[in-house]
C-alpha cells in the first residue's frame, strides 16, 4: 500500500491538489518564447492553467489566494440563462407599442433592447405617445400592458430540464444558488414555483429589489445576493453585517449571465465571471460584442484599451449554440458569424450544464484568470499573444482548459456522482425524452 504511493505523478503538486505546493518565496525571471520576460517561479514546479504547462513555470506561487470550493456561491441573471424568456420579451414590447402606433424601426429588435431593465417605458418614450381611443395611459399602465403580455408568452416556454438537473446537482454538492434579474420579480416567483425550485435558490433578486438608479451593471443586487447566501451557509448571522473579523469574500463568487452588464456587475464586485452566448438574443447579443470591439479601436491609447478590455473580459465564455448545425467549424464564437445565422441557432446548455457540476474546471478558471492578471501587471499583453489566455469553454475537446491531466479532486465521491448525473441527462437529451 504505501510503495503504491509513491508515484512520479505526485512529484508535481499542481498536478493532484493546490493545497500540496511546496513554500517557495522567491521569483526568477523567466525567458519566454517571443522574446518576452516574466517574473515566474521557476521550472521546480508547473502551475495548473494551460499557459503555466506551455511554459513550464508557476507563475503565482504559494502565495495567490486559492479557490474557496467549500464556498461556491453562483448569483445567476435569469432572462436567457436560466429560461429563455429574451425573444418573448421583445415580442411582448412590440406587441404593445405597435399597438400605440409606433413603427416598425422604432419596435426593432436593437430598439426594444434599450428598454430591457426599464419599468418606466412610458416616461421614457414620452407619455403623449400612448394614448388609445382618447384614453391617455399612465406610465404604470403600460407597464402592466408589457409585463402580461410578456407573462401570457413565457407561460408557454418551459425552462429546460437539463438546466435544472444540473442546477439541482450544483445545489447537491454544495454550491448555494441565488438569481439576480432586470426581470419583475412576480414573474420571477411565479416560474420558480411553477418549476418546483423554491428550495434551489438562497435569494431572488429584482428589479423590483434595487435602488431605481442601481439597476445593471451596478452591482447592489448582486451584493444583496451574496450576503443572502453567505447567512444561509452560515458565515453571517441573519441580522448581521460584514465585519473586520468576517469581510465580504467574493473568491468563490461566479455571477452568471449572457451580457456586459452582468459581466461588467460580476467584475465591479469582484466576482468570478461567466459570459453565455446565447443565440435567443439574437443580433443583440452578436452587436454587444461588436461595438464592445468597437469600443476598443477608438481607446487613444493602448493603456485605455488594456483596461477597457479588462472590465469586460469575463473568467470564462460558454457557448450555449452548437454552430456545426449551421455548417460553421465547432469553435467558432458568435461575433464571428452572421446575425441571420445567429437568430436560426438552437440553444444547447449541456456545456453550460457541465460548468455546473465540474469542480476541477472552476479551479481551472478561476487560476486561468489569476494568471492573465499577473501577467498583465507584469505588462504583458495576453490578448496581443499567441498563447492568449481568454478562455471560451466549448466542451471535453476545448484547447482552452483541457490540456492538462486531471489533478486529484477534493471531492471524488461527489464529482463521481455529478459526472454520471450528467451523463444520464445527456443520455436521455439525445435519446430525445428531454425536450
Amino acid at each position: 500500500m504505501r510503495s503504491s504511493l509513491k508515484q512520479k505523478s505526485f512529484k508535481l503538486p499542481s498536478i493532484t491538489s493546490p493545497l500540496s505546493l511546496p513554500f517557495r518565496s522567491r521569483r526568477t525571471k523567466r525567458l519566454l518564447r517571443g522574446g518576452q520576460q516574466v517574473l515566474c517561479y521557476g521550472e521546480d514546479t508547473i502551475g495548473c492553467t494551460p499557459w503555466e504547462h506551455l511554459h513550464n513555470v508557476d507563475l503565482l506561487g504559494h502565495n495567490h489566494s486559492l479557490y474557496r470550493v467549500h464556498a461556491e456561491r453562483f448569483v445567476l441573471d435569469w432572462d436567457d440563462t436560466c429560461k429563455d424568456t429574451g425573444k418573448y420579451w421583445i415580442q411582448a414590447h412590440r406587441e404593445v407599442m405597435k399597438s400605440f402606433g409606433f413603427s416598425d424601426d422604432e419596435t426593432s429588435d436593437e430598439n426594444i433592447l434599450m428598454l430591457f431593465g426599464n419599468i418606466h417605458i412610458g416616461l421614457t418614450l414620452g407619455l403623449s405617445r400612448f394614448v388609445k381611443n382618447g384614453q391617455q395611459y399612465t406610465d404604470q399602465e403600460i407597464w402592466n400592458l408589457v409585463k402580461n403580455r410578456a407573462k401570457q408568452l413565457l407561460d408557454k416556454s418551459p425552462m429546460d430540464p437539463l438546466l435544472i438537473e444540473a442546477m439541482i446537482t450544483a445545489k447537491n454538492m454544495g454550491v448555494r444558488l441565488s438569481v439576480w434579474s432586470s426581470s419583475p420579480r412576480e414573474i420571477l416567483i411565479e416560474t420558480i414555483h411553477k418549476n418546483h425550485l423554491e428550495d434551489l435558490f438562497d435569494a431572488v433578486i429584482s428589479v423590483d429589489d434595487v435602488d431605481p438608479d442601481k439597476h445593471k451593471p451596478n452591482p447592489q443586487g448582486l451584493l444583496m445576493a451574496v450576503k443572502a447566501m453567505d447567512v444561509a451557509q452560515g458565515y453571517l448571522l441573519p441580522n448581521e453585517d460584514y465585519s473586520a473579523e468576517k469581510p465580504r469574500d467574493m473568491n468563490g463568487v461566479w455571477m452568471i449571465g449572457d451580457s456586459t452588464n452582468d459581466v461588467l456587475g460580476g467584475k465591479r464586485a469582484g466576482a468570478s465571471t461567466v459570459w453565455l452566448e446565447n443565440p435567443l438574443q439574437g443580433n443583440n447579443a452578436h452587436e454587444k460584442r461588436k461595438e464592445t470591439f468597437r469600443q476598443l479601436r477608438k481607446a487613444e491609447t493602448a493603456a485605455t484599451a488594456a483596461q477597457f478590455l479588462h472590465h469586460i473580459t469575463p473568467t470564462v465564455t460558454i457557448r450555449t449554440f452548437d454552430p456545426e448545425e449551421s455548417g460553421y467549424a465547432r469553435n467558432v464564437l458568435m461575433i464571428h458569424l452572421p446575425p441571420e445565422t445567429i437568430r436560426g441557432l438552437t440553444t444547447v446548455n449541456i456545456n453550460f450544464a457541465k460548468f455546473f457540476i465540474d469542480r476541477e474546471l472552476r479551479y481551472q478558471l478561476f487560476r486561468n484568470e489569476r494568471v492573465r492578471q499577473a501577467l498583465m501587471a507584469q505588462g504583458m499583453n495576453t490578448h496581443a499573444s499567441s498563447d492568449s489566455l481568454e478562455t471560451v469553454f466549448y466542451g471535453e475537446s476545448t484547447g482552452a482548459v483541457r490540456t492538462i491531466s486531471p489533478r486529484k479532486v477534493w471531492t471524488p465521491k461527489d464529482r463521481k456522482e455529478a459526472r454520471k448525473s450528467l451523463d444520464r441527462i445527456i443520455s436521455k437529451r439525445l435519446e430525445g425524452s428531454l425536450i
